[in-house]
C-alpha cells in the first residue's frame, strides 16, 4: 500500500496545510508506509516525496474583479488544473500508479473538488484497474451571509458526488473531522461520512516542543498572555479582535494584567476582495494601536512550525473570534491544539468550538462576536483561570486520545468496507 496525498494548498513551511501534512507524513514514515505528496505548483518545498504539481483554483476565483471575470478565471483554472493532474499522475517519469494506492485529500474547496472529480471521471478505468481507494475530506458547507450561495454550494456537492463520481462510487470514501458536519453532509449527499481525526504535529506540547523563540518581554513575564494566532482573515474575526484590543486599551486596570500577542498574517488569496480590504484596514489599526500600547506585540507574516508552537506554549489563553456563519459546524486546528496544550480558548458563540466547550461545562468561555462582549467575557475569566484550567484538563485528555496522526493513518489505511 502507498498513500498519495493530494493537497493544492500545500505551498510553504507554515500554515495549517504544512502542519497537517508534516504530522501525517511523520506517522507514515514511522510505519514504513510509502507516500507521495502532490502539492501546489508554485511551491519550493524540499521535503520527501513532494511534487509541486497542483493549482489552487479558489485563489483565481477570489482574485477576479466581477462575476464574469470570476467565471472565466474559474474555467481556465479548472482546465489548467486538470492538465497538471494529468502530468502528475500519468505523464510523470518519477511516478506511476501502483496496485492498491490510496489517494487522500484532506482539504479541497468545492472548485478544487470539482476539478479533481473531472479528472477522476476521465481516468476512471485506470484507477479502477489499479484498485485505488479515494478518501476525500468534506469540510466546507456554508458561504458567509448568503443562503443562495450556500444552496448552490450544496448542489455542487451533490452533482460531484452523485453524478461525476458515480462510476467510482465503490472506491470513494468521504470523511470529515467535524462531528456536527457529518449529519449535515449525510443528509445532503445520502452517503455515509466517516469521522476522521485531525493530526497534531508530534511535538511534546508542554515539554518544550517549540523553538527557542520568545514573544513576551521579561518585563511582562507575570502578565496573562492573550494571543490571536493564525491567518488574519475576516472569517476568523481578525477585525473584531483588533476592535477588542482597542477596547481593552481603554481599560487601564484590565490592560495592566495582560500581555497581548496578535499574529497579523494577511492572506489575501483565500478570501473575497472585500474581506481582504476589511482585514487590511484592521491591520493598519493594529499597527497604530501597537505604537501606543507597550503590552501589545504584533507578529507580522507567517510563523515556522517550531515558532508557532513556541507562541502557543507561551500563551495562557487563545482568542478565536471566528464568525459563526463560517465556523458554525467547521472545525479549527488552532482550537484543538490549544486544548491539547492545556490553554484556555475564548471562542465565538454558535460555533463548533463553543459546542465542544459546552460538553465540558465551559460555556462561559464563549462570547458574542462583539468587541465589548469579548472583553466582558475575558475580564472575569482572568480571576478564574485555575478553575478553567482544571475544566480544560479532561477535555485535553480526551483530545489527546482522538486528535492524533495515529488515528488518522489508521483511517487512511483501513481496508474498504472495514471502517
Amino acid at each position: 500500500m502507498r498513500v498519495i496525498v493530494v493537497d493544492p494548498f500545500l505551498s510553504d513551511l507554515s500554515g495549517h496545510n504544512f502542519f497537517y501534512n508534516t504530522a501525517l507524513c511523520a506517522e507514515l514514515k514511522k510505519r514504513n508506509i510509502p507516500f507521495v505528496i502532490f502539492g501546489n505548483k508554485d511551491s519550493r518545498l524540499r521535503i520527501d516525496g513532494f511534487y509541486p504539481a497542483l493549482e489552487s483554483i479558489t485563489d483565481k476565483f477570489f482574485l477576479a474583479g466581477n462575476p464574469l471575470a470570476s467565471l472565466i478565471r474559474l474555467t481556465r483554472a479548472i482546465r489548467s488544473s486538470n492538465a497538471k493532474l494529468q502530468r502528475s499522475f500519468f505523464d510523470n517519469p518519477g511516478f506511476a500508479l501502483q496496485e492498491g494506492d490510496v489517494v487522500f485529500c484532506h482539504t479541497l474547496y468545492v472548485f478544487e473538488f470539482f476539478s479533481f472529480a473531472c479528472f477522476l471521471r476521465r481516468h476512471r478505468r485506470s484507477f479502477v484497474a489499479k484498485d485505488c481507494t479515494f478518501r476525500i475530506g468534506l469540510h466546507f458547507r456554508y458561504v458567509r451571509s448568503s443562503r443562495t450561495a450556500t444552496f448552490v454550494l450544496g448542489m455542487l456537492y451533490r452533482v460531484i458526488t452523485k453524478f461525476m463520481l458515480a462510476p467510482l462510487a465503490g472506491s470513494v470514501i468521504y470523511h470529515s473531522d467535524g462531528r456536527m458536519l457529518i449529519p449535515e453532509f449525510e443528509r445532503l449527499l445520502g452517503k455515509k461520512i466517516t469521522l476522521s481525526s485531525m493530526p497534531v504535529y508530534p511535538l511534546r506540547l508542554g515539554a518544550g516542543g517549540g523553538s527557542s523563540a520568545r514573544f513576551k518581554p521579561d518585563a511582562y513575564k507575570d502578565a496573562i498572555t492573550l494571543s490571536y494566532i493564525g491567518g488574519a482573515r475576516y472569517g476568523k474575526g481578525f477585525d473584531v479582535f483588533v476592535s477588542a484590543v482597542e477596547r481593552l486599551a481603554k481599560d487601564r486596570e484590565l490592560l495592566n494584567r495582560v500581555f497581548i500577542i496578535c499574529q497579523a498574517d494577511v492572506q489575501k488569496n483565500v478570501q473575497p476582495k472585500k474581506d481582504t480590504e476589511a482585514v487590511y484596514r484592521a491591520a493598519a489599526r493594529l499597527e497604530t494601536a501597537a505604537k501606543a500600547i507597550p503590552r501589545l506585540k504584533v507578529i507580522r507574516g507567517s510563523l515556522s512550525l517550531p515558532d508557532y508552537y513556541s507562541l502557543l506554549l507561551e500563551s495562557d489563553a487563545i482568542v478565536l473570534p471566528y464568525r459563526d456563519e463560517v465556523y458554525r459546524v467547521v472545525t479549527s486546528n488552532i482550537f484543538v491544539e490549544a486544548v491539547i496544550a492545556g490553554k484556555i480558548p475564548f471562542v465565538s458563540q454558535n460555533t463548533w468550538m463553543a459546542d465542544e466547550l459546552s460538553h465540558y461545562g465551559l460555556e462561559k468561555l464563549a462570547f458574542r462576536l462583539d468587541a465589548d462582549d469579548i472583553i466582558a467575557v475575558i475580564a472575569p475569566a482572568l480571576d478564574r483561570l485555575p478553575e478553567y484550567r482544571a475544566g480544560i484538563k479532561q477535555m485535553q485528555t480526551d483530545y489527546q486520545g482522538f486528535y492524533n496522526a495515529r488515528r488518522l493513518v489508521d483511517m487512511i489505511t483501513a481496508v474498504r468496507g472495514r471502517q
